[in-house]
C-alpha cells in the first residue's frame, strides 16, 4: 500500500528531472550542437520577417542565443537571433564570420563574414567621446557588403545580395540582432561550395579577431575597394581627442559557437511547423 501511494510521486520527481536536464541538450556543454535543418517549404523573404522562421528555431542557452536553418535543393537558409545589446554590437563592430564545411571532410571550408565590422577607428571629441551619430553610422556601413573567405584563403568581396547567389540580411536594429544568410549549395565557381541535401555539415559563428586583422593584411585580397581608411599614424596625446579601435571594449568577450546541422532531404523533407 505504501508503494502505490507514493508512487504518484515518484513519478512527478522523474517527469520534473526530466525536463530540467532537457534544455541542456542546447546548451553545448564544451562540444558542437547537433541540429536537423528543415525542408524550404515557405519563401524565406530574406527582409527579417519572424514568421518565416516560425517552427524552425532552437534556442541554445549557454550562448543566449536562437538559430535556425532552412534547405532545398539548390541553397542554405540560416538564421541567427540575438536580443542582447552588450552581445550583438560587438559582433557588429568587430564582424562575424561564418564557417561553413562538411562533416566528412569532403571540400575545404569555406567563411562568410557579415556584418563586416567597423572599416576605421571611432572618432572622438575633445572631451574624449564619440561623436553624435557616430556609433549608428559605422555599425550600418557594416552592413553594406559581405566578405567571402573562399578555400584558397583569397577574399572576395559581394554585394548583400546576388540574384540566386549569397545574400545576407540584418534587421531590427538597434533593439535586436536578427541575421539571415542565403548560401548556395554547390557553386564551385565562387564559393567552392559542393553540398547534397541530406549531408551533414559543420557551422561556426564567431567574431572577428579585430586585433589580428590590423596587425597583418589579409593577403589574396580582391575587390575593387579600397581598405577603408588610412594605415599608420599616431593617436593623439592629452585631452585633444582622437581615435578608439572599435569592438575592443573591455569585458566583452568574443562570441564563438559550432553547430553540426543535418541537411534535409528531398526524401525525408522534415518541415517546420508553423505557429500561429
Amino acid at each position: 500500500m505504501r508503494q502505490n501511494y507514493f508512487k504518484p510521486y515518484i513519478n512527478l520527481i522523474h517527469f520534473i528531472i526530466c525536463f530540467m536536464l532537457t534544455p541542456l541538450l542546447f546548451s553545448g556543454c564544451g562540444s558542437s550542437l547537433k541540429l536537423t535543418s528543415y525542408w524550404h517549404d515557405r519563401g524565406i523573404g530574406m527582409k527579417g520577417d519572424q514568421a518565416d522562421w516560425n517552427g524552425a528555431v532552437s534556442w541554445v542557452k549557454d550562448k543566449q542565443v536562437a538559430v535556425g536553418f532552412f534547405n532545398d535543393d539548390t541553397h542554405l537558409y540560416i538564421h541567427f537571433l540575438s536580443e542582447k545589446r552588450m552581445q550583438f554590437q560587438p559582433l557588429l563592430l568587430r564582424g562575424l564570420t561564418l564557417w561553413v564545411e562538411p562533416k566528412d571532410g569532403s571540400s575545404k571550408r569555406i567563411g562568410i563574414v557579415y556584418p563586416t565590422g567597423v572599416q576605421r577607428p571611432l572618432r572622438v571629441n575633445q572631451a574624449g567621446r564619440r561623436e553624435p551619430g557616430e556609433l549608428a553610422a559605422i555599425m550600418k556601413s557594416s552592413l553594406h557588403s559581405i566578405k567571402l573567405i573562399r578555400p584558397d584563403k583569397k577574399m572576395h568581396i559581394l554585394p548583400v545580395e546576388t540574384p540566386g547567389g549569397v545574400a545576407g540580411n540584418v534587421s531590427g536594429l538597434p533593439n535586436r540582432f536578427f541575421y539571415e544568410l542565403r548560401l548556395p549549395l554547390k557553386d564551385p565557381e565562387l564559393t567552392g561550395l559542393e553540398l547534397d541535401p541530406g549531408t551533414t555539415i559543420k557551422i561556426g559563428f564567431e567574431t572577428v579577431d579585430v586585433k589580428a586583422e590590423g596587425r597583418k593584411r589579409v593577403p589574396g585580397m580582391v575587390s575593387g575597394r579600397g581598405r577603408g581608411g588610412r594605415r599608420g599614424g599616431r593617436r593623439p596625446g592629452g585631452a585633444g581627442g582622437g581615435l578608439r579601435r572599435a569592438g575592443n571594449r573591455p569585458g566583452v568577450s568574443p562570441f564563438k559557437m559550432q553547430i553540426e546541422v543535418k541537411l534535409s532531404s528531398s526524401s525525408s523533407k522534415i518541415k517546420a511547423t508553423l505557429s500561429e
